[in-house]
């Protein structure tokens, strides 16, 4: 039986851990919606944001807020990864869960 869980992280440490998500959906029964990868509209934005042309605030970031809170919303559990990488997100993402008992 497979389980879905949100995978809650600071955009600047998306890639390492991706790469361990990687390697935790193959070793465990766990899928994992990461929404810097798994969520097209949020992998867009973030690209956009690194070529110069969109802004990590404003009505962007509100949508991609909407978007996380639906993720969590349809997961089993949040499980966040809290590396010392500034990461507003990654707090509301927890603080969210846990309001719901996604935590």
């Amino acid at each position: 039986m497979s389980r879905e869980w949100y995978l809650a992280h600071a955009t600047a440490d998306r890639d390492w851990v991706r790469q361990l998500e990687l390697q935790w959906e193959a070793r465990y029964e766990v899928d994992f919606i990461n929404p810097f990868w798994d969520v097209k509209r949020e992998a867009e934005w973030i690209k956009a944001v690194e070529d110069g042309h969109a802004s990590l605030y404003g009505q962007d970031s509100k949508l991609v807020v909407q978007q996380n809170r639906l993720g969590i919303l349809t997961c089993e559990k949040t499980l966040a990864i809290v590396s010392g990488s500034f990461s507003v997100g990654t707090f509301g993402e927890m603080a969210f869960a846990s309001s719901i008992g996604k935590d």
